[in-house]
């Protein structure tokens, strides 16, 4: 497999190991896309999946000079975890490298029926110093024989600070440089709206994925 590393941080799953069948609600032909941070998500957007129970698989990334290497297991059917190790070259323009090691969890609050969504609440990089800080809540529906999927959700911490980057075009680096409100403390954590109470509202996540049909 190749790795493009000139315009997009793109995981490349390097190892996966199922030890239990593929999941019925999603079939056979669905392939459950991952995110740069190595679990269920559309590059570095969490998603409402999760992965077949029993399931391990490792990725790693490489993005300017910026290294995720990650392990995530699914527990059970509706939880799974992820251990992380990553490298930051010239963390916020000091010069330093930076070695962060963190953990996700996520849970999946409600599988995808007929007419309802699954739901995943979720927190990603605890434990550590917190560079990737967040908490979110994401939905996923299929559409279209699972060839249309449609994502929306909720996000604070990192992914409130991405999608204010984004906005206000004011960093260069999505998602490892922030606003100064977003940090705390020498360590670099990203202070989430959610713990601190903030009565701003979170920022909206959407995202839309398009399988083209098989030749």
């Amino acid at each position: 497999m190749g790795i493009n590393l000139k315009r997009a941080f793109l995981p490349v799953v390097a190892t996966m190991l199922s030890v239990a069948g593929e999941s019925s609600a999603q079939g056979p032909e669905l392939k459950l896309p991952i995110s740069t941070f190595g679990t269920p998500g559309l590059i570095d957007m969490p998603t409402g999946q999760v992965l077949s129970d029993g399931e391990l698989i490792s990725t790693l990334g490489y993005h300017q000079g910026n290294q995720r290497y990650t392990l995530t297991f699914q527990i059970t059917p509706r939880l799974f975890g992820s251990f992380r190790y990553v490298i930051i070259d010239s963390l916020e323009f000091s010069g330093d490298t930076r070695y962060d090691r963190s953990f996700d969890l996520g849970y999946q609050l409600m599988k995808e029926s007929r007419t309802l969504p699954s739901v995943v609440i979720g927190l990603r990089d605890f434990g550590g110093t917190g560079i990737y800080g967040s908490e979110f809540i994401a939905a996923t529906k299929h559409f279209a024989q699972n060839r249309l999927s449609l994502t929306g959700g909720i996000g604070w911490g990192r992914l409130e600070a991405m999608v204010v980057s984004k906005t206000r075009c004011r960093f260069s680096q999505i998602g490892l440089t922030s606003a100064t409100s977003h940090l705390g403390g020498s360590t670099g954590r990203a202070r989430s709206t959610l713990v601190n109470g903030s009565t701003a509202p979170p920022p909206f996540l959407a995202a839309l994925r398009i399988r083209s049909p098989p030749s």
